[in-house]
């Protein structure tokens, strides 16, 4: 039974000192105390036996207070645990979308140069033309017609089809506005008949700036 309460003491002296855990060596303490008490009070031990428990019984407790007064200075000397959070936080990414290079050959201000001149590359001219396909009527149209004379075979099909393209979109949106036009003036719509005028003027201007048909103007 001695021999347990020095073993429940040394296991509360390591749970304070490793694992700092001092309501566990407060309970393995306080057992140890009473079982080095027991001891003591069996019957039948001899007086040299009874001595050596009540040292045993003594020393216990020093060895607990002794361990409860170095484990902070043990805790502060050691290295501290290193706990690794679930959640960090990280510095936001600054993430850039790829931007295509702009050809040096084709700038602003400079398309229809490179279209019409013949010491420019034919790729280079085609690509140019290329490029008018996105924008407005009124600002490529007479380019367009232009191009038509070209030397360059491709060139002059590429701009007749681009011409085209343009001529039939604006066909069928007049047809589609006429109808609606007719339809209001059958319906009294006055409202909807302004609308629907307005587009039809702005069509018209459209096929002007395209050189289409001049009956529509």
């Amino acid at each position: 039974m001695t021999l347990l309460a020095l073993v429940l003491d040394s296991l509360a002296m390591l749970a304070l000192v490793k694992y700092e855990q001092i309501a566990l060596f407060w309970e393995l303490h306080l057992l140890a105390t009473a079982l080095a008490t027991l001891s003591v009070s069996l019957p039948g031990h001899r007086w040299q036996d009874r001595l050596l428990h009540i040292g045993i019984f003594l020393i216990i407790p020093f060895l607990g207070l002794l361990a409860f007064t170095a484990g902070p200075w043990v805790i502060h000397v050691l290295p501290a645990r290193r706990i690794i959070p679930v959640f960090e936080s990280v510095p936001p990414l600054l993430v850039q979308m790829p931007r295509k290079p702009r050809d040096p050959q084709i700038r602003h201000g400079q398309t229809g140069r490179l279209i019409l001149s013949s010491r420019v590359p034919d790729h280079v001219r085609m690509k140019a033309l290329l490029s008018l396909q996105d924008m407005p009527t009124r600002h490529t149209s007479g380019l367009l017609r232009d191009s038509l004379g070209d030397t360059l075979d491709d060139l002059r099909l590429l701009a007749y089809g681009m011409l085209e393209q343009r001529e039939k979109a604006l066909a069928s949106q007049l047809q589609i506005q006429l109808e609606r036009y007719q339809e209001t003036i059958e319906q009294h719509d006055e409202v909807r008949h302004a609308s629907v005028a307005r587009n039809l003027e702005e069509i018209y201007w459209k096929m002007i700036y395209q050189n289409g048909p001049r009956r529509y103007a």
